[in-house]
């Protein structure tokens, strides 16, 4: 059997129609999100923010993990994202959003 890449891609080739939880994207994201492989980490969780376009969990997971580049236009854009989709005032996330979107723009 060739390597085919990603597991959504083997499911797919195999036709079995299942779908990756969104917690997998966090924790892939999560195991490999430190500064030497930031590379690995960011397209983990932009394929999570993709595939899971409403939740703010998944926004956030990429906000903090772009915070930890120079990457400020891209994190600005999922910051203002994750304010939209956390736009319950008892998200755990929104505030979070805010404060951060806020230091980032007094630092410009």
């Amino acid at each position: 059997m060739r390597y085919l890449g990603q597991p959504q891609n083997i499911i797919d080739t195999m036709e079995l129609g299942i779908e990756i939880p969104e917690r997998v994207f966090s924790y892939l994201g999560n195991v490999t999100r430190s500064k030497d492989t930031m590379h690995i980490s960011l397209p983990i969780f932009r394929e999570g923010t993709k595939r899971y376009p409403h939740s703010p969990a998944a926004e956030y997971y990429l906000a903090r993990a772009l915070l930890k580049t120079d990457k400020k236009d891209e994190t600005i854009l999922h910051l203002k994202a994750g304010i939209s989709k956390a736009n319950n005032p008892d998200s755990e996330y929104l505030s979070w959003f805010e404060s951060q979107l806020k230091a980032l723009q007094v630092s410009e």
